[in-house]
C-alpha cells in the first residue's frame, strides 16, 4: 500500500516464470474497496441459498423418515392389535360364559399366510383358538 500524488494505491506483484522477472500491478485503493460490498452481498446470498437448501433437505429427510417409520410401525402394530382384539373378545366371552362366535375363533387368513414373525404368531394364535373350539365342543 502506498500513496503517490495524494492517491492511495495497492501494489501487488508476483514472480513470472524463470529468470527473476516479476509482474507488478498497481490499483487505486478506492477501486479495491468499492468491490468489497458487492462481494460481501454475493457471499451473503450464497450462504442464504446454501442454508435454505440444507433446511429443505433436512425437513425432507425428516418427513421421509417419519413416513417410513409410520409405515413400518403400522406393518407391525396393525396385526398385533388385531390379535390383541381377538384375544380380548375371546376372554370377554369366556368370562361372561357366552358362546364364542365362529369369527372370534378364526384368525384372518391374510395374517396367517404371511411368511414372517407376524405370520408365525398368527398361526400359533389360530392353533390356540382351534384348541379352545375343540374344548368347547
Amino acid at each position: 500500500r502506498y500513496t503517490r500524488d495524494g492517491n492511495e494505491s495497492i501494489l501487488v506483484y508476483t514472480p513470472v516464470g524463470k529468470g527473476g522477472y516479476i509482474c507488478v500491478i498497481s490499483v487505486p485503493l478506492a477501486e479495491v474497496l468499492e468491490a468489497i460490498p458487492p462481494l460481501e452481498q454475493r457471499i451473503a446470498e450464497a450462504n442464504a441459498a446454501a442454508a435454505s437448501f440444507i433446511l429443505f433437505v433436512t425437513i425432507g429427510g425428516i418427513l421421509i423418515a417419519g413416513i417410513v417409520a409410520v409405515s413400518v410401525s403400522n406393518t407391525v402394530t396393525r396385526p398385533l392389535q388385531y390379535l390383541m382384539d381377538l384375544a380380548t373378545r375371546n376372554v370377554a366371552a369366556r368370562i361372561r360364559e357366552q358362546p364364542l362366535d365362529t369369527e372370534d375363533l378364526k384368525v384372518d387368513q391374510s395374517y396367517i399366510s404371511k411368511d414372517d414373525e407376524i405370520g408365525e404368531l398368527a398361526r400359533a394364535f389360530q392353533g390356540m383358538l382351534d384348541t379352545i373350539r375343540e374344548d368347547e365342543t
